[in-house]
């Protein structure tokens, strides 16, 4: 008769851990998942996927940086259940998945055109500004010639 513990081993919930194990745990599920939905295993894959999700399911929790990788990575996600939920013939599933990708880069887009509306600005007001100044110079310098030719 063997005796011994039966150790049984629980994964850390998103709860217990910090924010970067969460970025790497979601990752190493998606990567599972992949596996998985390259072995046709599709129902499988697709609770790996969304447990990705949950560990990163969080808004605003995370850094400036942290938070464009987890909308990728949470993104991602969600179009790699929609490619499972394609394969076992869930439109309805896909409908709600896609709707939702899609609303997460909208949002993206609209911060994007944010940032670029005040970079272009910055560059146009710095571009202006450049050229005001070289403007005033050649009138300066020009002023100055007609003077001079005035006093000959």
């Amino acid at each position: 008769m063997y005796k011994g513990k039966i150790v049984i081993w629980q994964e850390k919930g998103p709860w217990e851990m910090e924010i970067q194990e969460r970025i790497e745990a979601a990752g190493r599920k998606k990567e599972e998942g992949i596996i998985l939905y390259k072995s046709c295993k599709y129902q499988r894959a697709i609770k790996k996927y969304n447990k990705a999700v949950e560990y990163v399911s969080e808004e605003g929790q995370f850094g400036n940086y942290d938070e464009k990788v987890v909308k990728s990575l949470r993104v991602s996600c969600w179009l790699n259940v929609t490619a499972c939920s394609l394969k076992l013939d869930d439109q309805k599933n896909v409908i709600i998945l896609c709707s939702k990708a899609l609303e997460s880069f909208h949002k993206t887009l609209k911060q994007l055109e944010a940032e670029s509306n005040k970079r272009d600005a910055k560059l146009y007001r710095n571009m202006f500004a450049q050229m005001a100044n070289d403007c005033s110079i050649q009138t300066k310098s020009r002023s100055k010639s007609k003077s001079n030719t005035n006093i000959e």
